[in-house]
């Protein structure tokens, strides 16, 4: 049996907008299954460090908090579906 991952951000979500009864949980889970994939992880970050320059500078110049941010940008990309480690991992490697 294939069972699918989702982030605590995303569950929050779903709880909270659970309106649509016709729709089974697993389809719902589907919908909002966690992004692990590197790959797909890696491009949303990129884009993320290209479109905020500021926050990648700001991090280089020793405030780490400045990868929260950038974090979060990647979260907001991916509807709060991204591997939040996975993706910490990744934009510091890329940076």
């Amino acid at each position: 049996m294939n069972k699918k991952k989702i982030t605590e951000l995303k569950a929050k979500d779903i709880l909270r907008g659970w309106k649509t009864k016709s729709s089974s949980p697993k389809t719902q889970a589907g919908k909002h299954a966690q992004i692990s994939d590197k790959k797909e992880i890696e491009k949303l970050a990129q884009k993320t460090i290209k479109e905020n320059p500021k926050a990648v500078q700001d991090y280089k110049a020793g405030k780490k908090e400045s990868i929260n941010f950038l974090i979060g940008q990647v979260m907001k990309a991916s509807n709060k579906r991204a591997d939040y480690e996975m993706t910490k991992l990744i934009i510091e490697k890329l940076i």
